[in-house]
């Protein structure tokens, strides 16, 4: 069998519902050479029957134990033949330009190692909420500032993924996405298009709007400590390196702080500011430092009227 140029992962939990959506998508690409592998993460709706129903040479489908979408990216990767490697998660889609597009840059530019396009975020009735696509030459060095990218629109080459993938634990359920982001620009240029291919969808059913501290708290210091594992990535990023986790220990202490939890918070607060000193300065410091203390005096005034 020929060998795909593009090989598209696509894992799946409980998402039967939005499924079709996704891998029509795929299906309907003016650029017809990829595979498309679909990882079932241990489903227990339909995802199957919804899968089977299409009956397309080029999907692969695979069904595997409940292990989070981190580890069931990397077993898709295991599983690919294509030259580069993309993304898409259940409930998104591509438009049909999407391949055509990342062919014909990947080739005028003799297949570089990264390509990165631009995509939109919508609501479920389709109302435009933002556009992603004005990048800049200084990418490699601005994404340790802000998770800018997405695995939809990122066109990775498969032999480099087989050296460095995603988080291998069913803890990196958050910015496990933005690590490999940063491991990756330490190592090699990232290219932009600036072309709008494809689009998240943003509902409640999203794993982001569904999390609590101590998940955040593992997932964050999973990801903190691949990074400084990383020397490559220290090199290149230095004292914004201190920042990042930094920054990232801020957001633990707010979920924490938002459960109530201010032991927790002051504890990452603390290690925020042992980071980087000068975290004390910025907003999400501030808001979550006022957070504790309108916590800890709503319980000297319950106390005082007990």
């Amino acid at each position: 069998m020929k060998e795909p140029f593009f090989s598209i992962i696509l894992p799946s939990y409980n998402r039967a519902n939005h499924l079709d959506t996704a891998i029509g998508s795929v299906l309907n690409q003016m650029f017809e050479n990829f595979e498309l592998i679909i990882v079932d993460d241990g489903s227990t709706d339909s995802t199957r029957l919804v899968v089977e129903r299409w009956n397309d040479e080029r999907i692969s489908y695979f069904f595997k134990e409940n292990e989070e979408r981190s580890i069931a990216r990397n077993f898709g990767i295991s599983k690919a033949r294509g030259r580069y490697i993309n993304f898409l998660d259940s409930d998104d889609f591509f438009y049909p330009h999407h391949l055509e597009t990342a062919s014909k840059k990947l080739t005028d530019l003799d297949y570089p190692p990264l390509l990165h396009l631009g995509f939109e975020i919508r609501k479920v009735s389709g109302e435009l909420i933002r556009t992603y696509s004005n990048y800049n030459s200084k990418i490699n060095k601005e994404i340790i500032n802000d998770n800018l990218l997405i695995s939809s629109s990122f066109f990775i080459e498969r032999i480099i993924l087989s050296q460095v993938n995603f988080i291998p634990s069913p803890d990196a359920i958050i910015s496990e996405d933005w690590c490999l982001w940063l491991r990756l620009a330490a190592r090699y240029p990232i290219i932009i298009d600036k072309t709008v291919t494809n689009v998240i969808i943003e509902h409640p059913e999203r794993s982001l709007n569904n999390l609590n501290a101590e998940n955040v708290e593992r997932s964050l210091n999973l990801v903190i400590n691949t990074l400084k594992a990383d020397e490559m990535v220290l090199h290149v990023y230095s004292t914004d390196f201190n920042k990042f986790v930094a920054r990232n220990f801020c957001f633990v202490a707010l979920c924490f702080s938002v459960n109530g939890n201010v032991e927790k918070a002051s504890h990452y607060l603390s290690l925020a500011h042992a980071e980087y000193p000068s975290i004390i300065y910025t907003r999400n410091y501030l808001a979550v430092k006022r957070k504790i203390i309108q916590i800890k005096t709503r319980k000297v005034f319950r106390l005082g009227n007990g």
